[in-house]
């Protein structure tokens, strides 16, 4: 809609759209991994480097269609002068999925790797413990997993909680944020995989 909007009140100007993928940290410029804010994957990849992250939910075989910063504004700027110009009007799409595909357990494996060699330090000043996440392939195992690992133990500590006058309160609060984690890395998921 925007595209028809902006086409029909651009008179003689070049219109050009980019479209991208999900955009990643840089692959070189300005040095590999150089990311100015934690988003989407970026984001995920850190909660697992900090030992966060135990399951997504996803399927294995799904195509993740990623690109990274730097690459990005270097097809913008080329787009840009190739219709300076031209009294033109086009769409670009960005994206690695045709020439590079990328499923959705290949993250996993390059995380493993990377953080074996440089894994994060926790907030003891210990390196971070980090191993293989479930991938859970359907809703339902979400949701089945998010109940045994977080709901039930949630239940349990403000049942002891209010019996025990605040006693657990720390604990509670804790599992409430990993519950409130888990759902937002679900939530997140389901909008970038067909689950």
């Amino acid at each position: 809609m925007g595209e028809m909007i902006l086409g029909h009140y651009r008179d003689d100007l070049p219109l050009v759209i980019t479209r991208h993928t999900i955009v990643t940290s840089t692959h070189s410029q300005p040095f590999p991994g150089w990311i100015e804010g934690l988003r989407t994957v970026d984001r995920r990849i850190l909660d697992f480097g900090k030992g966060k992250l135990k399951f997504l939910p996803g399927k294995p075989d799904t195509i993740h269609d990623l690109i990274p910063a730097d690459m990005v504004v270097s097809q913008i700027i080329v787009a840009m002068m190739a219709n300076a110009n031209q009294s033109s009007q086009i769409i670009y799409q960005f994206v690695s999925s045709m020439r590079k595909p990328l499923n959705f357990s290949n993250p996993q494996e390059f995380s493993i790797w990377y953080f074996a060699k440089r894994p994060l330090i926790n907030k003891n000043g210990k390196p971070a413990t980090t191993g293989k996440f479930k991938i859970l392939k359907t809703p339902t195992r979400f949701r089945l997993s998010m109940a045994i690992r977080y709901v039930l133990p949630l239940k349990v500590c403000s049942f002891d909680n209010f019996y025990a006058k605040n006693i657990y309160e720390d604990i509670c609060i804790d599992s409430a944020r990993k519950i409130k984690f888990a759902i937002q890395i679900g939530g997140i998921l389901q909008t970038l995989l067909v689950l």
